[in-house]
């Protein structure tokens, strides 16, 4: 029988969360990730296409899912988005389960809406990423090449967590600063 133990990570957009996701990784530990499977239930010939398809068909380059589009669509219509989730959630879930459910021993998962997700309660412990606004809006904008209200309008649909995190990791240093304090979180973890 497989033990396993889970651990989420969640926190705002341009907080931290992927690259203490990459500190786990590169230290040998599984990470699973929702964004990805987010994209492995949209590609062509699955159920999510044909529901995104059929639901936001502006969003497509002919056959091709262009998520810039999509995420424009959404980040502009709080119901548009609302409609998204409820069309693709299921089968996010579906399949991280599925996939953390392989994995034994010791297995993260990095979500951007953990807390806000069905999926909370399947963990024995969450980590909470957190920056302040303006550098996440700095790095919103570095990263993806927006504007400054783009990317406070992309923050503002990120909420704090309601569930209180087992733990909060503040991340508002240099990436140095963070790796260390990552890599002190990751020793108390496994010890």
């Amino acid at each position: 029988m497989k033990q396993h133990k889970w651990i989420g990570i969640g926190g705002s957009i341009a907080s931290g969360k992927s690259t203490l996701s990459r500190f786990i990784r590169q230290a040998g530990y599984t990470v699973i990730d929702a964004d990805q499977i987010s994209r492995q239930v949209v590609e062509p010939d699955t159920p999510g296409y044909q529901a995104v398809r059929d639901h936001f068909p502006k969003a497509f380059d002919g056959d091709e899912l262009n998520r810039s589009k999509l995420g424009k669509i959404i980040f502009s219509d709080p119901k548009k988005r609302q409609l998204l989730n409820s069309l693709l959630h299921p089968l996010i879930i579906q399949e991280s389960r599925r996939q953390l459910e392989a994995v034994d021993g010791l297995a993260f998962f990095e979500a951007p809406l953990l807390f806000e997700s069905e999926m909370l309660e399947d963990f024995d412990l969450t980590i909470y990423v957190t920056a302040s606004r303006n550098i996440q809006i700095e790095r919103l904008m570095q990263r993806d090449g927006i504007s400054r209200d783009y990317a406070e309008q992309k923050l503002a649909t990120f909420k704090e967590p309601g569930n209180k995190p087992s733990i909060i990791l503040q991340n508002n240093g240099t990436l140095e600063e963070f790796k260390a304090a990552a890599s002190e979180l990751l020793m108390r973890l496994t010890a």
